[in-house]
């Protein structure tokens, strides 16, 4: 069986988030990004998670927070300065 071009028009009708704002624009027209939205999901429940860790069950000393952050943001620069120096 041939498929004629009709499938490419209602293939082509599917805009995605991109394309349109999500707020604004109509749902029949509309693909979302699920692998995104789930892996954002899981992201925030850990990071709430950790928080609640930190905060309720581990009673982390100021101290230490404050070199555990240090020590994320010495890493992001690190990471940032070796990518500089490969570019």
């Amino acid at each position: 069986m041939i498929i004629g071009s009709s499938w490419r028009h209602e293939i082509f009708k599917v805009y995605g988030i991109t394309r349109y704002g999500f707020l604004f624009s109509h749902a029949e027209n509309d693909m979302l990004p699920q692998l995104h939205i789930e892996i954002g999901l899981v992201n925030n429940v850990l990071d709430k998670f950790y928080s609640f860790i930190d905060d309720q069950v581990e009673a982390v000393p100021p101290e230490e927070a404050l070199t555990r952050n240090s020590d994320i943001i010495a890493n992001v620069a690190l990471c940032n300065a070796t990518q500089a120096l490969s570019d």
